[in-house]
């Protein structure tokens, strides 16, 4: 929230949402402009699912970074594929034009309500806590200082990538499986739809925080190759102007 072009500190953000969640002020504010303000309204995710391949290669002469260990096959894969544009980051010093994170996948185990606390913290650790500080980090990067003076934000670049858990793939996917892996494929959805609105729409800035969430809904495996195109796709203009910003690259719906 950024009244007069002015940050709100914590506690009164809290003390705002607080106010705000009450049920007789959110049905008088739900959709109506603030005066000085912003508009409140629920976010909508904007979600899109495979992209057309281009033959263009949007991440020519771009440096790229890729963090999280967590899925050494697919951050071996796309570092395999994107080994020349990480060459550029870790061996040459070049600023990152984009920076992948990938969360890896949902770990097996039975029952949610079944987890021990330490077990639970874990997993919001791994998909919502680490995401956001690595996004943190590289929009900081990005417009260094901006977190001071968000003027700085105005028309600045970069792209960052988080790569969510995968659908579980297999002929016979319980829905109970599935809706494990949606819980935090869910908890990520807001959370980048929101920070684009605010990217866009408050600070005016063309850096973009995307979301790809690979798997299918009826168990094909996830594709490696589906999802370089869908990063090789959002180093494009068009992407940069869409409202889109989360992707399903194996879904063909």
């Amino acid at each position: 929230m950024i009244p007069d072009q002015q940050f709100l500190s914590q506690e009164q953000v809290a003390t705002t949402v607080l106010t705000l969640s009450d049920d007789d002020q959110a049905k008088i504010l739900n959709g109506k402009i603030i005066p000085g303000d912003r508009v409140f309204y629920p976010v909508k995710s904007h979600i899109r699912a495979s992209v057309p391949k281009s033959e263009k290669n949007n991440l020519d002469g771009k440096g790229a970074l890729i963090q999280g260990g967590r899925d050494a096959g697919r951050y071996q894969r796309l570092l395999d594929m994107l080994g020349q544009n990480v060459h550029q980051v870790v061996e040459q010093g070049k600023h990152p034009d984009l920076c992948i994170y990938l969360t890896g996948n949902v770990p097996d185990f039975s029952k949610l309500t079944e987890l021990s606390r330490s077990e639970w913290d874990e997993l919001v650790n791994q998909f919502i806590n680490q995401p956001a500080v690595f996004t943190q980090r590289y929009i900081n990067e990005f417009v260094p200082g901006g977190s001071d003076d968000p003027r700085k934000f105005k028309d600045a670049k970069g792209r960052i990538i988080i790569i969510g858990p995968a659908l579980p793939a297999g002929k016979k996917i319980s829905g109970h499986e599935r809706a494990k892996v949606e819980v935090f494929r869910g908890a990520l959805r807001p959370f980048a739809t929101t920070i684009n609105q605010e990217l866009s729409d408050v600070l005016k800035s063309n850096i973009r925080v995307f979301l790809i969430l690979p798997g299918t809904v009826d168990g094909k495996e996830p594709s490696n190759e589906n999802i370089v195109n869908t990063i090789n796709y959002l180093m494009s203009d068009e992407a940069a102007s869409s409202s889109e910003v989360i992707f399903c690259p194996d879904e063909t719906r």
